[in-house]
């Protein structure tokens, strides 16, 4: 039973959740998944928003672009690519943008958990969104489902960007905040590590280190942990990737500009057949 259906969605009673039927809101529609050990996320019913751990301003670990266009940029997005012929979209819609008529959505937002559910060319795919109750983390939870009646392979990309902690530091000193931000991929684990000034301005600077690693469940097949070399230059956007126009991983190790949370999985699905994995972003203290 739900509440009559309105030209955005409807509130299903039985499952106490807001139904989104479009993703094209006036505004994006944000949930806030939140745990007692003060462990943030911000989820647009997009994919987009940041996290923070105890402090947005001081520990801040995934960004978030004010006064952007689009205005929920970035998030935490997972692109899905077609290995036969190169087509390739977004599971949350956003960044891609597929047309409407031939991509189905619905972002299904309960209490401290949110679950995006979509389809394109046969495949569909659920994105389930929350935040354990007993560690500073967050987990996404994707299944991936071949509803049509030939067997499929495809590729799944993670993206999301590490902030460099301080929300105005991040902000404000972008000649040096990327080139302090090192990141390593070692056991299927992307470990973002920098140091961070918690101190009011420049004769009051302390400086801290925080460590923030992603990770999946599944084995990856490749990774693409550095922002400008996974879209392909300044000149693209996280509509256009071209790791993911191409399908090739960049499998970069070195020191970079941005950190992200890019990992490569590989899926061989049989008509009817599924895949169930999970992504974890967590803050610590050490690596």
């Amino acid at each position: 039973m739900h509440i009559a259906e309105g030209k955005y969605g409807y509130f299903d009673e039985q499952n106490r959740e807001y139904v989104i039927t479009r993703p094209d809101t006036p505004q994006p529609w944000f949930n806030y998944l939140i745990n007692d050990l003060g462990y943030c996320a911000l989820i647009s019913n997009t994919g987009g928003g940041p996290s923070y751990h105890r402090s947005a301003k001081f520990r801040r670990i995934l960004r978030y672009r004010f006064n952007g266009v689009p205005a929920d940029r970035p998030g935490r997005y997972l692109y899905l690519r077609d290995m036969e012929d190169g087509d390739y979209w977004s599971a949350t819609w956003a960044p891609v943008l597929k047309p409407l008529d031939s991509f189905s959505y619905r972002c299904r937002v309960g209490l401290n958990v949110q679950t995006i559910e979509s389809e394109y060319r046969g495949i569909g795919v659920s994105l389930t969104y929350f935040v354990p109750p007993d560690c500073p983390a967050e987990v996404w939870l994707a299944r991936i489902e071949n509803r049509g009646n030939t067997p499929r392979r495809i590729n799944t990309y993670s993206y999301a960007e590490f902030n460099f902690w301080g929300a105005m530091r991040d902000l404000l000193n972008l000649d040096n905040c990327p080139k302090c931000a090192r990141y390593h991929h070692k056991d299927g684990v992307i470990v973002h590590h920098s140091y961070n000034d918690v101190g009011t301005g420049l004769d009051d600077m302390h400086w801290v280190k925080h460590f923030a690693g992603f990770t999946s469940t599944a084995k990856p097949v490749g990774f693409n942990p550095e922002r400008q070399q996974f879209l392909g230059g300044i000149y693209r956007s996280e509509a256009n990737p071209l790791v993911v126009e191409t399908g090739q991983d960049t499998n970069f190790t070195g020191i970079g500009d941005y950190p992200i949370c890019g990992l490569t999985h590989a899926w061989s699905l049989a008509p009817g057949e599924s895949a169930e994995f999970a992504f974890v972003l967590a803050m610590g203290d050490s690596e």
